[in-house]
Parts: structure tokens; sequence; C-alpha cells
């Protein structure tokens, strides 16, 4: 027992050692990309959506690199850097914290030119003793903002307002209030009307058509757009370049199914992004609205069996079909019934496999349908069971990267071809 505990020991050591090297590396290797205008972007929520906006933009005027996928941790995030070359002229890298004190030396090897605070909301609340330390840990951005820097801030998010006396920097704020340097007006996204919104800058009015679902993605627009103007980049340019992006996989990522129902898939379980959904759901107009909830995380309520009666009472007015997935499903389904959904409209299902048949043998031509899961469940692959057969049917993986890039879903169909976006 001893040597299996010396090896194990040993083992962790070298990974250890390993990741302090890569950062190492990463930190020096990223000193000697001065050419680099590096732009990193962190926050609660938005911030992987902020990205891929933000490096459209700047790939349609200059070579640009970017963080690809969810390498955005201590693991990943060193290898991003190390990917950097002398000929990129614009960086867009994103910070995640996975835990108190883990943003900062994320931020010193990263050294940003220009830094991105997107929101701070109740994600990873497990981790961090309140919605405040989860702000004190994104602030640690600005920290590392280099001389002649500039930060972008929330200005709708009152936590990132205040974070502009940690730097004395430049900063731009971005939001909603007209006060804002880059805001927003007249802003609508009804499905399956996609988010448009009027933006103002020092540049004039400029109306900008997105793909993405929703308008709590105004915020990331916003966010990129600030941060391209401060790149020299026009804002009629920009407009366009927002048009072509479509939505970031697992984040209100609409896919047209073979039956014609369109699914939107998101994997993030936390409240406040549940919350978003449910604003979409409300407001979509569909013959029929149809909903798969895996467990969620996040929420005000302090247990699993709390969290689940929360969902079942506010999924009961919005959906006319409802399929609870995961622990204390059956909490969620009695909470939707006494909310007053019929009860052969609430199904639950302990297994993927369950949750497939019953979703088949539900979903019509029309309906518009939901996922919504953690990470950890995946649950991206029932929308893909839909299509036809996979081979991975964990009930759990912690797997970070997505189902459709995993080489154990081994579809036996085309996904990409499979899964198109509706038109939008």
């Amino acid at each position: 027992m001893l040597k299996v505990h010396r090896a194990l020991r040993s083992r962790k050591n070298r990974i250890l050692f390993r990741l302090r090297h890569n950062a190492w590396l990463a930190a020096l290797w990223r000193r000697l990309m001065w050419r680099t205008t590096v732009i990193a972007v962190t926050g609660s929520v938005g911030k992987t959506t902020c990205r891929e906006l933000l490096y459209q933009i700047l790939a349609d005027q200059a070579p640009t690199y970017r963080t690809r996928n969810n390498e955005n941790d201590a693991h990943g995030l060193p290898g991003v850097v190390l990917g950097l070359r002398p000929w990129h002229r614009y960086a867009v890298i994103e910070v995640a914290a996975s835990g108190p004190g883990t943003l900062g030396p994320l931020a010193r090897m990263v050294r940003p030119d220009i830094a991105i605070v997107t929101a701070v909301a109740r994600t990873h609340t497990r981790n961090y003793a309140d919605v405040d330390a989860i702000a004190y840990e994104k602030s640690e951005l600005l920290r590392q903002l280099k001389p002649r820097g500039t930060a972008v801030l929330n200005g709708d998010d009152p936590r990132v307002t205040t974070m502009h006396t940690l730097t004395s920097q430049s900063r731009v704020e971005f939001g909603r209030d007209p006060d804002c340097a880059v805001s927003a007006q007249d802003v609508s996204a009804v499905w399956p009307q996609r988010l448009q919104l009027t933006v103002k800058t020092g540049q004039g009015l400029q109306l900008v058509q997105t793909q993405l679902v929703g308008e709590h993605w105004t915020n990331s627009v916003l966010a990129a757009i600030a941060a391209a103007q401060q790149c020299g980049v026009k804002l009629a340019d920009i407009a366009g370049s927002v048009a072509r992006v479509r939505p970031f996989r697992g984040r209100m990522e609409p896919i047209r199914l073979a039956n014609g129902a369109t699914a939107i898939s998101d994997q993030n379980a936390s409240q406040d992004v549940f919350e978003a959904m449910l604003a979409v759901a409300v407001s979509a107009q569909a013959p029929r609205k149809v909903l798969v909830l895996g467990d969620l995380i996040d929420t005000d309520a302090k247990s699993t069996k709390a969290r689940r009666r929360l969902a079942g009472r506010l999924v009961a007015p919005i959906f006319d079909f409802a399929i609870f997935y995961g622990q204390s499903a059956h909490r969620a389904q009695k909470a939707a019934v006494d909310a007053g959904m019929p009860p052969d409209s609430v199904l639950c299902a302990e297994t993927l496999a369950e949750a497939d048949v019953m979703l088949k043998a539900e979903l019509r031509a029309s309906d518009l349908l939901f996922v919504k899961g953690r990470n950890l469940q995946h649950l991206q692959r029932l929308i893909f069971m839909q299509v036809g057969p996979i081979e991975c049917s964990k009930e759990t993986c912690r797997i970070r990267s997505d189902c459709e890039i995993c080489g154990e879903l081994q579809p036996k169909f085309d996904l990409t071809t499979a899964l198109a976006p509706p038109v939008a």
C-alpha cells in the first residue's frame, strides 16, 4: 500500500512540475511576442462568445490567434500562449478561474495589452464564498494589465465597474447604459429572430445583426466591439464581421434536426445562464416548446433537491413537455406537476438511453427543443442521438472537450452535415 501511495505521489509531483515548467516557458514566450497585441477575456459568463466575436473581427483585419475550445485554465493556457507566433498581429486569449488564487498566475502569464471583463455572476459558487469573492478573482486580470494597456469593462455590472480603481491605465465601458462609451439600444432577439441591436460609439450609430440566440449575449457583443475599436477597427467593418459568427458549441447553439424540429443546446447549468435560457423560451415563437433538463449548479438553493424543486416550478409555465434527467429528477417532476403541468407531459429519466427513448417518442416536427445540463453530463449527446447512433453512453464524463470533437463519440453519421444550424 505504501508503494502505491508513493507512486501516486510521485506521479502527482511530475504533473505539478510539468505544469509549472510549461507556465514558466509560456510567461517567457509571451514577453518575446512584444509585437503582438494580446487581448485577454475573462468573466463569469459570455467570455467564450466574446472571444469568438472578437477573433473574427480582428482576423478580418490582420493575422490573429485565439484560444481554441476550452483551453483557458492552468492545464491548457500555457500551450495556448506557446502557440503564439511573431507574425500574429493580434491574439485573443480566454482566461478562466477554477478556484481562489488560480487566475492571478494565469494573468501574469498572459500579461494583456487589453483586458476584458464581461460580467460577474453566480458561477463556480462551490469554490468561492460569495459573488464578491468571484469578482475579486476576476479583477486579477486587471492587476496584470500592461502599463499602456486598456481595461474594457461591463458598465452595467457594479462589481465590474468598480474594478477600474485597481489600475491607472485607461478604461472603456460597454453596456446598455447610454453613458457607456459603447452602448446598445433597440435590442431584440425573439426566436426565430437572432440578436440584433443598434450600437452607439464615438463613431456614431450602427445596426449590428448577429446569429446569436437571446438578448443575454448583448454584453458579449458590446465587449468585442469595444475591444476591436481599441485596435483601430471601424464600426461598419465590425458589424460585417460579427454577422458571420455562429454560436459557439453548446452556448445556446441552434441545430436543425432531421425530423424538422430545432434543438437549442446549452451546456452551462448555472442559475444565471438557466434564467437566460428561460427568458429566450418565454418569448420564443414556436408551436410547441420542449425541454430536457439535467442537473443545475450555482443556484441560490443549497441542495440538489431544492434546485430540482426550483427548476420544476420555473419550467411549468413555459414548456409544453419536459424530461428531467439526473439527480433528484423526480422532485423536479413533482414540482412541475404541482405548478400546473399535466402529469403525462413531465417525465423522468435515470439514464441517457431512457431520455433518448422518451424524446424520440415525443419530439415532433416544428418543435423547439431546449437541452440544458452540466458539462459533466454532456447532454448535447442527446441531440446527436436524435440523428443517429453514437458509441458514447456514459452518464457522466470529466473530459472537458466538447462532444463534437471528442474521439469517444464515434457517430455513425456525418455529424457536421446532420447538425447544420437552421437559417437565421
